[in-house]
């Protein structure tokens, strides 16, 4: 039962998703349909959370009505940064989900194959495209921007995924640590490998005063 409160998206309808609850999602959605494409904190909207939680039905449910499946987000304890709904259910290994979405065509993207450390598909990807290495991962109708959270390139990824000579592998093709570089520290920090950091920071990445 909505309560009417400002608050009721993230405390009762983001829940009925995260557990596929299909018969609260139809009575929600049915007395508010903009919470279908809502995007709430961090990118999460409400296919993602049933993707994270591996419940497929809804998935398909949200999906028929219109929710966009591509929309990147992120509990940031989790994972740090912000995956497709098929990236974190690959993350979360929620394998029903990760075959419904690739039996629809929504591939695997080359931002959640860095963060696993999928060396190879990234090298293909690449070679395909060369200026991939420098475009940053945005949500659908926004603009890439660089000062905005969830805007960041293949290079957060690798280092995010604690990924050393994937890394390395995008520094060589042109990558830079400057777009953020305190937050490429924060995540070679949180890596606890040296040799991300020592190689970030090789890099021109520039941490926070007592950050490293």
């Amino acid at each position: 039962m909505l309560t009417g409160r400002d608050n009721d998206y993230l405390k009762i309808v983001v829940p009925a998703a995260r557990r596929g609850d299909i018969a609260a999602l139809e009575d929600y959605c049915g007395q508010h349909p903009e919470w279908l494409r809502f995007i709430g904190p961090h990118g999460r909207t409400l296919l993602w959370e049933a993707a994270r939680g591996g419940k497929v039905e809804a998935v398909a449910w949200l999906r028929e009505r219109g929710a966009d499946a591509k929309i990147p987000g992120c509990y940031h304890r989790e994972t740090t940064i912000e995956l497709t709904p098929h990236g974190i259910a690959l993350v979360k290994k929620r394998k029903r989900v990760v075959s419904w979405l690739e039996e629809r065509g929504f591939a695997i993207d080359v931002y959640t194959q860095c963060y696993v450390g999928d060396e190879a598909a990234v090298r293909d990807a690449l070679r395909a495209d060369p200026e991939l290495v420098t475009r940053p991962l945005t949500r659908p109708s926004q603009p890439a921007r660089q000062d905005v959270e969830y805007a960041v390139p293949l290079l957060g990824y690798a280092v995010a995924g604690g990924h050393v000579e994937l890394a390395r592998l995008l520094l060589e093709r042109g990558a830079r640590c400057d777009f953020d570089g305190q937050r490429v520290v924060r995540w070679a920090s949180w890596s606890e490998k040296p040799a991300l950091l020592e190689l970030v920071l090789e890099h021109g990445a520039k941490p926070e005063p007592g950050q490293a």
